[in-house]
């Protein structure tokens, strides 16, 4: 029985109460000739080899302690895997965002998986499409996670898993009775480790290592707190095209290239060009932890300069995301999201929702307009269902208050997505929105002719 780092426990402690926190990722696959059964037997075998998916959340009684990832007893995967009904593609967006708000069962690992047939209008497809969603609770993995696990789970390979003694509820209860009165103790010295991680970053800056955007905190139409509603668009684009833009102005990547078109359509559509957006951006300090860390993510603020254009605007957002690596690769930024005081679950539950409530009551300005997340999945060569070739990924990650419009950027072979989800009350004409975000892609895609 391992302890979940502390982080992990305690982001599913803190889950709101209207909204849980979940990775969803669709990918598409030619119509496949296997049956729906087989489909489902083919994605049970590789899931009951993964680990991560074996792995169920055991919270003690009261969420007096951690809590602690271990085995599921009686596990079957295919528990977890669902045929559902074809839909058209526009249904199947709406589905994604809708899947947000479904609820996991506590007692199983906190994962599901949907198949669906015969899915037309996706634009790199050919014809109609196999779709397997993969939805997982952001306690055991993010993004990066998601993309290792969907690679194991879209191999001709099945790998193999030596299972263990699952941990009870009254065992992890006991244990954390025990430890209860080392609790202080354990925060004492989480609170001093805080202390001088924030000291060295403070040297580190005064040396000239870091520094923080000159960025104010403002309102705009889309920092709002969200409401009970959201919708989802896909919007496809070829890598190599954007590629081809791209190098008629900078050396940037293409996924830089496309944070700086999203930023330059959000701020046409909603009229901020000429004051500017900044974009909260996910940096993956995977390689910088030690140990099973599932979240390994610092969150950057990267300057999108829509007053500016394209051909200016795509190497001064390269520049802005290159300072804001630079920075997370320093190793106080990594150490500090593992050092979080170990409070009981409870009590992290607690601070959560008062600061909920706070913030319905006081509306406040925030640094940043939107998140934008990259997905890597790496090379598709090998990833496949049943003998049937990966099309191309998508997905949509969630909203949180502040935050109304989230864009997440996956890309296979030579097909981007870029998935959008929106609360409707801060952002009503989506359709709109993304007849501009397609207007600034043909701008992009246009300079290599200039």
């Amino acid at each position: 029985m391992t302890p979940v780092a502390t982080y992990d426990a305690n982001f599913a402690y803190a889950e709101s109460d209207r909204v849980r926190s979940s990775i969803v990722t669709a990918y598409a696959f030619p119509e496949s000739a296997a049956t729906t059964a087989e489909l489902s037997n083919w994605l049970a075998e590789r899931a009951a080899a993964i680990w991560q998916l074996r792995k169920r959340m055991v919270r003690a009684y009261g969420d007096i302690g951690d809590a602690y990832w271990s085995d599921a007893p009686d596990f079957d995967a295919l528990d977890h895997i669902e045929a559902l009904p074809s839909m058209g593609w526009d249904d199947l967006q709406q589905f994604l965002a809708d899947l947000h708000f479904d609820s996991f069962d506590r007692s199983r690992p906190l994962w599901h998986i949907y198949i669906l047939r015969e899915i037309a209008g996706i634009d790199p497809a050919d014809g109609p499409s196999t779709v397997v969603i993969l939805e997982f609770h952001h306690s055991m993995t993010d993004g990066m996670g998601a993309a290792e696990i969907a690679r194991s789970l879209f191999s001709a390979e099945i790998g193999e898993y030596q299972s263990a003694a699952p941990a009870s509820r009254g065992q992890v209860t006991a244990r954390e009775v025990l430890r209860t009165p080392l609790r202080p103790f354990m925060i004492v010295g989480d609170l001093w480790r805080l202390l001088q991680i924030s000291r060295q970053m403070s040297r580190d800056r005064a040396a000239g290592r870091w520094s923080m955007p000159d960025i104010q905190p403002r309102l705009t139409a889309v920092n709002q707190p969200c409401g009970s509603e959201r919708n989802a668009r896909i919007v496809f684009e070829s890598v190599s095209e954007i590629r081809r833009g791209v190098r008629a102005c900078s050396d940037a990547s293409v996924n830089d290239a496309v944070l700086a078109v999203i930023g330059g359509a959000l701020a046409r559509h909603i009229g901020e060009t000429e004051k500017g957006l900044v974009a909260t951006v996910p940096v993956s300090v995977r390689d910088q932890l030690r140990g099973d860390g599932r979240n390994a993510l610092a969150f950057g603020m990267v300057e999108l300069r829509p007053d500016l254009p394209i051909d200016e605007r795509v190497p001064a957002v390269n520049a802005s995301v290159r300072r804001e690596r630079s920075r997370f690769q320093l190793p106080p930024f990594a150490a500090m999201l593992s050092a979080l005081p170990r409070l009981p679950g409870f009590a992290y539950r607690i601070l959560d929702r008062r600061s909920q409530r706070r913030d319905a009551r006081h509306a406040k300005p925030v640094p940043t307009q939107l998140k934008v997340s990259t997905i890597p999945k790496g090379p598709v060569d090998d990833w496949e269902l049943a003998g049937s070739p990966v099309t191309t990924s998508f997905g949509v990650t969630p909203l949180s208050d502040g935050l109304g419009v989230n864009h997440t950027i996956s890309r296979m072979g030579d097909v981007l997505a870029i998935g959008i989800i929106v609360d409707p009350h801060q952002l009503p004409d989506l359709d709109e929105y993304v007849a501009t975000l397609r207007s600034e892609l043909r701008d992009l895609k246009q300079l290599r002719s200039a």
